[in-house]
């Protein structure tokens, strides 16, 4: 019975409304705790960064700081151990250079004194040394004085008659045509090509003054001469005569044509007219020029110069 009361009290609204506020009072006090214990970890959370991040972070920055340092180090030791050895080694060179030039001179050496021819030549450019130069010193001054007053003398007799200007230190120009010329039953072609060259080269065994690099040879024998072909020959020209006076200080002047177009450079004359600047004979006196077709392939080809090639073919 009383069991049954207890049931049925407890169902009376009174007694559920008591139950409901205290239901609600204490969610109220689990939100607070919940609350509560949020912000105390907050708290605790920050306090914590703010006392271990800074030490953290400067751990980190110390090991960076070390690994750093030690990289550095590492890359300098390095470039001064690469230094060091490379000056080591030049030393080391210039040594044995060194070694080979004295060698090589005390060799000269004893060939000079075995060789009567040699020892010589040596004594008369000692004489030269000591004899002819110190007199010729003391009368150079009055030589070149007189030789103005002799030069001065023959102008004024020979005024009425034409003269050379004095064109030193002065931009000058000679003409000439392609000529080609026999001497002594020999005739020599106004045109070198290619072929005469690489006969030549490969002669080198014989006479060094022909020797040539394996690559360049090679290069010579490819026949990709291109543009720069002679249409007449069908291969790449290399010198040609003229007519022209050349003397010294000539070699690398410009040869043109006659519509102003560059066909190539002075550089020699032939052989049979070295008196020419004494006697010239224009049957026999020849200027030897570099075609500028072999000039220019060469650049292109060997040089892979392009961009000047361009410049100069306008291109």
């Amino acid at each position: 019975a009383i069991a049954a009361e207890v049931d049925k009290q407890m169902q009376s609204p009174e007694v559920q409304a008591m139950v409901d506020a205290e239901v609600e009072k204490q969610m109220q006090f689990a939100d607070v705790q919940a609350q509560l214990a949020q912000q105390f970890e907050q708290t605790v959370r920050a306090k914590v960064e703010a006392a271990v991040i800074p030490q953290v972070t400067a751990a980190v920055e110390a090991e960076v700081r070390k690994k750093v340092t030690a990289a550095v180090e590492a890359e300098v030791r390095k470039k001064v151990t690469a230094d060091v050895e490379a000056k080591v080694r030049a030393a080391v060179t210039l040594n044995d250079s060194l070694e080979q030039s004295l060698a090589d001179e005390k060799a000269y050496q004893q060939y000079v004194s075995s060789d009567a021819v040699v020892r010589l030549a040596d004594e008369l450019e000692q004489m030269v040394q000591k004899v002819i130069t110190p007199a010729m010193r003391k009368v150079s001054s009055s030589i070149a004085y007189n030789e103005n007053l002799l030069t001065q003398c023959v102008l004024e007799k020979e005024m009425d008659q034409p003269h050379y200007s004095d064109a030193n230190f002065t931009m000058r120009m000679s003409y000439g045509i392609v000529s080609d010329y026999t001497n002594a039953g020999t005739h020599h072609d106004f045109l070198t090509t290619m072929p005469s060259l690489i006969e030549k080269i490969e002669k080198g065994t014989a006479n060094p003054d022909y020797a040539m690099q394996a690559d360049i040879l090679k290069l010579l024998k490819s026949g990709d001469y291109g543009r720069y072909v002679d249409p007449k020959s069908h291969q790449l020209p290399l010198c040609f005569l003229t007519t022209n006076d050349i003397t010294g200080g000539n070699s690398g002047s410009p040869m043109f044509n006659g519509k102003g177009e560059l066909i190539g450079l002075a550089f020699d004359g032939n052989w049979d007219a070295l008196s020419s600047d004494i006697s010239f004979d224009a049957s026999l006196t020849r200027c030897i020029g570099v075609d500028i077709r072999f000039v220019l392939w060469l650049m292109e080809k060997w040089g892979h110069a392009d961009h000047l090639v361009g410049e100069v073919l306008g291109i």
